[in-house]
């Protein structure tokens, strides 16, 4: 069994995307007007780091965006279910 783990391209390019991804989440989850495609355009952006980091053991950083990445599609489920009639 062999493990596929890329380091991301850019390490310092990665750090600046998790730490704007991170403002931008507590940003928007406190955010009562924020809408279902603000939250899923962040999943996309969760969905692309953890493209990055390919399949390597859990490590932090991959819990930590799995971890994100659930609880904004789960913010995501609860806006649109807000605004179903």
């Amino acid at each position: 069994m062999t493990v596929d783990f890329r380091p991301p391209t850019d390490p310092a390019s990665f750090a600046a995307e998790v730490r704007t991804l991170a403002r931008l989440t507590r940003r928007t989850l406190a955010d009562p007007d924020a809408s279902a495609r603000q939250v899923k355009d962040l999943v996309r952006r969760v969905q692309a780091l953890e493209c990055q980091l390919g399949e390597q053991p859990p490590a932090p950083m991959a819990r930590w965006l799995a971890n994100l990445r659930r609880r904004l599609e789960f913010q995501a489920a609860a806006i649109t279910c807000l605004a179903c009639p």
